[in-house]
C-alpha cells in the first residue's frame, strides 16, 4: 500500500517516505530488569512513547491480564478519539513478549 510515497525514482528504497525496512535493534536482556517486549508498527509509536507503552503493559501484567489482552488494549488504547486531530489513524499490530530469564 502507500505506492504514492514510494515512487521517488531517483532515491533508494530505505529512504522513501514509507519504506518497508524496520527499525531493528541488538540489545542486550538484563537478568532479573527486562520483563518484556513490545514489538509494534509506527501506528502505535506514533501515538504512545516507549515508556508509556511499557508502563502500560506492565501496569495490566501486575493485574493479571493476559498478553493478547494487554495487546488488544494497547492498540485500541492508541486509536484516535478524533480521527481529525489526533494521532491514531495508522494501521496498528503489536506483538508482546514476555521474557523469562
Amino acid at each position: 500500500g502507500d505506492h504514492q510515497f514510494k515512487t521517488l525514482r531517483h532515491l533508494p528504497l530505505p529512504q522513501q517516505m514509507v519504506t518497508s525496512y524496520a527499525d531493528v535493534r541488538d540489545t542486550i536482556v538484563r537478568q532479573g530488569r527486562d520483563e518484556f517486549v513490545i514489538l509494534a508498527c509506527d501506528g502505535i509509536w506514533d501515538a504512545v512513547t516507549s515508556q508509556e507503552a511499557v508502563d502500560f503493559v506492565r501496569a495490566r501484567l501486575a493485574r493479571g491480564l493476559d498478553l493478547a489482552e494487554i495487546g488488544a488494549d494497547l492498540c485500541h488504547a492508541c486509536l484516535a478519539r478524533d480521527p481529525q486531530n489526533d494521532p491514531g489513524t495508522d494501521n496498528m499490530s503489536c506483538v508482546i513478549a514476555r521474557l523469562f530469564c
